[in-house]
């Protein structure tokens, strides 16, 4: 039995469990899901999908619904498509394309709320009912009052779920966590949500993170096996945080500060200064981008002027969310 993760195009996820020999199409069917499908024969191309993560077999297609080099990228007919082991499959459309309803949201218990940084909240929640999340995605949290934000998590799955907030002057979650917000209250949160999660492979990680960007880096890097370089900026000394963190994980980390205090021993300038030299000269990497726009599009770019393929460079753009 392979467990398959879902991931919609509009950030929606749903979990099913496939029998071996059943393909993804059966198997989702089975249980709800009416992937969309027209020949079953693997000739029409209205399944196609991408398996981002786990091992399977392609099934009989023909070259023109899935050419080699979309193939060779993870590409596959969800119709003809068996696992052969848990994965990750994204699909080009959203849930209204199959009629189906959200997520019920699940209820939650404040566990902490801290001020880790001048500029930082950390929320620490206790869902009512265990949350089975990639680690990379996001929550949708929903204050008493109706109002809702929308935060990666910070904590890998399995435990508490842990969030970290940029404090924004008159923002609905900075003014409550600066307020009254207190260990006990309770919350609603919908998970999990998103397309940025932590992919299976043997290359090295390159994580390169702006602000509260770094928090879902954290989660992913949370009991990770093999090589990573975690590449790490801020405006101030003052907006670092999660650096005891970085420091357990024993990845290689590289801070680059725009604005530093007087003695800094890091990089003075943006965090994309730091991407040459921490390339190998195979460019062999699998790149993960979290973090303003600006800083997104700068280190795309570099990374692809160096030789890594796109399809290897994973993003997923932070925006002040008041």
């Amino acid at each position: 039995m392979a467990t398959l993760t879902l991931i919609f195009a509009d950030d929606a996820v749903r979990r099913i469990e496939a029998e071996p020999f059943e393909t993804v199409h059966q198997a989702a069917q089975r249980q709800g899901i009416d992937i969309l499908t027209d020949c079953r024969e693997g000739a029409c191309a209205t399944c196609k999908a991408r398996c981002s993560t786990g091992d399977y077999l392609p099934g009989d297609y023909s070259d023109e619904a899935l050419p080699d080099d979309e193939a060779a990228a993870g590409g596959v007919l969800l119709c003809q498509t068996v696992m052969l082991s848990d994965g990750v499959v994204e699909l080009p459309y959203g849930l209204e394309a199959l009629d189906l309803p959200p997520a019920a949201p699940v209820a939650a218990e404040v566990v902490a709320v801290d001020r880790v940084a001048a500029s930082l909240h950390r929320l620490v929640l206790r869902p009512e009912a265990p949350i089975d999340y990639l680690a990379g995605q996001y929550a949708r949290i929903e204050l008493a009052d109706g109002g809702a934000r929308a935060y990666s998590f910070a904590s890998p799955p399995g435990g508490d779920l842990e969030f970290y907030v940029r404090h924004l002057e008159g923002g609905l979650m900075s003014e409550w966590l600066a307020g009254p917000a207190r260990a006990g209250d309770r919350l609603r949160l919908t998970a999990p949500l998103g397309q940025f999660h932590l992919r299976a492979g043997p290359r090295p990680v390159l994580m390169v993170a702006g602000g509260t960007g770094l928090a879902p880096l954290l989660a992913m890097l949370d009991g990770r096996v093999g090589p990573a370089t975690v590449l790490v900026g801020a405006r101030r000394r003052d907006d670092l945080f999660g650096e005891d963190i970085l420091a357990r994980t024993g990845a290689e980390v590289r801070l680059a500060l725009e604005d530093p205090p007087p003695g800094w021993r890091g990089h003075t300038g943006r965090v994309t200064d730091l991407i040459a030299d921490a390339l190998s000269p195979s460019g062999e990497v699998e790149a993960y981008l979290c973090g303003p726009p600006a800083m997104i599009d700068a280190a795309r770019a570099d990374l692809v002027a160096r030789g890594v393929p796109e399809a290897r460079i994973h993003a997923e753009r932070f925006l002040p969310s008041a």
